[in-house]
């Protein structure tokens, strides 16, 4: 994460000059995959450049961000596999983490002193590590099982594609000062997973996050304007 963090220092100390404004955020995500089913998460979004167009008063907002967010699973049951006779019931402690780096365009639909409405595409390029142990439990007919334990770590990369929605409502304490919230859609797909095996055992498929996936991440956050909304 630190990488990412000197990268917008560096770039927010460059183009302070000609950016609009910084925006930091808190999220959670919900989805259907335990990767992402109620993450939480903290990021900055910078808001470099925004373009008038010609096209009545819209304009469009070009902007970057980070995103760090993670979860922990205790006790999560994987579901049984059968191997007949025998029924394997996994049993996974694991922590998630989740670094992402954006890029977006959005289209600004409604913009005065009060308040601003933008939407557009949000592309995304997204890391995942997971750190883990797993406990199987060997049931047998008859009642007996034996179990096995193991440690394991997973590496996922996606992208991903969104459709981003933000609000904000301007003069919070200060004219600079506004109050936002982004919600946005997204579909990511898997495009390289990385298992580190320990003790002959690999973790593939503990994560999930096979072919494409889609989750709904929420922020809310502050943003502070370089120059004064009038």
């Amino acid at each position: 994460m630190k990488p990412f963090l000197i990268f917008f220092a560096l770039l927010i100390i460059s183009c302070s000059s000609y950016g609009q404004g910084i925006e930091v955020v808190s999220s959670l995500s919900t989805s259907k995959n335990i990767a992402l089913q109620g993450a939480k998460g903290v990021g900055i979004n910078y808001q470099f450049l925004q373009i008038d167009s010609a096209l009545g008063k819209k304009s469009i907002q070009l902007g970057v961000g980070v995103l760090y967010s993670s979860i922990n699973l205790k006790d999560y049951s994987a579901g049984e596999f059968l191997m007949p006779p025998t029924v394997i019931i996994p049993h996974i402690n694991t922590q998630i983490q989740k670094t992402c780096v954006r890029l977006n365009a959005l289209m600004v639909l409604r913009d005065n002193k009060y308040m601003m409405w933008a939407i557009g595409p949000e592309l995304s390029y997204n890391i995942f590590y997971e750190h883990g142990d797993r406990q199987d439990y060997y049931s047998y007919p008859g009642g007996g099982y034996i179990s096995s334990s193991y440690s394991f770590n997973q590496t996922v990369q996606t992208i991903g594609l969104g459709l981003l929605t933000k609000i904000e409502i301007r003069n919070i304490f200060t004219p600079k000062l506004s109050l936002t919230f982004n919600i946005k859609p997204e579909f990511m797909y898997n495009f390289q997973t990385i298992n580190q095996q320990e003790h002959g055992v690999s973790s593939y498929g503990d994560l999930g996050l096979f072919g494409f996936t889609n989750y709904l991440e929420i922020q809310l956050g502050l943003k502070y304007n370089f120059n004064t909304i009038k």
